[in-house]
C-alpha cells in the first residue's frame, strides 16, 4: 500500500569526484527493491541502493537511505531506522 507524496529515488544526480583522481565517488544508479505486503506511508523518500522486506510499515515523513533487511518491522525517521518488529498491518 503507497500513500501520497511517495518519491522513490534509482539515481543520484548530483555528481561527486575524488578531487585527486577524478573518479566518480557516488555510483549514478542503483535499484530500488520493495517486498510484498509492505506499507509505505505519506510522504516517504526512498532512497537509491535500499530494499525493504516484506511486511513492513514505512512512518510518514520517513527517509529511507539504508536497506531495511528485517521483515514485519516499522521503521520512522530522518533517516529511518526499526522502532518495532514482529508487527503486521492490515487495511
Amino acid at each position: 500500500m503507497i500513500s501520497r507524496g511517495i518519491e522513490i529515488r534509482a539515481t543520484d544526480v548530483h555528481k561527486v569526484y575524488n578531487i585527486d583522481t577524478n573518479v566518480r565517488v557516488n555510483k549514478a544508479h542503483s535499484d530500488v527493491i520493495l517486498g510484498d505486503h509492505i506499507w509505505i506511508a505519506a510522504n516517504v523518500t526512498i532512497s537509491k541502493n535500499v530494499s525493504i522486506a516484506d511486511g513492513c510499515i514505512i512512518a510518514a515523513g520517513a527517509f529511507v537511505n539504508k536497506p531495511v533487511t528485517i521483515p514485519n518491522c516499522m521503521v520512522a525517521g530522518t533517516p529511518a531506522k526499526i522502532i518495532r518488529q514482529h508487527v503486521r498491518w492490515e487495511r
